[in-house]
């Protein structure tokens, strides 16, 4: 798979203009939040949580309001 690569000008006016990215990621961001009744939050919680402890797991995203 190739990986394109960002053009000069692409980097440049964030230098000219004296900023440092902090961080260069993507990251989940739910549009349309999720309710659930009070015990099934409860269980989902606990699964998410079970998920976050794991050290093979980096990063657990999800659209629990």
């Amino acid at each position: 798979m190739r990986v394109p690569r960002l053009r000069q000008s692409s980097r440049r006016p964030s230098k000219t203009r004296g900023i440092t990215p902090i961080l260069a990621e993507s990251e989940y961001i739910p549009t349309t939040p999720a309710t659930l009744p009070e015990d099934k939050a409860t269980e989902a919680l606990k699964l998410i949580d079970i998920l976050e402890q794991d050290e093979d797991v980096q990063r657990v995203f999800h659209t629990l309001a």
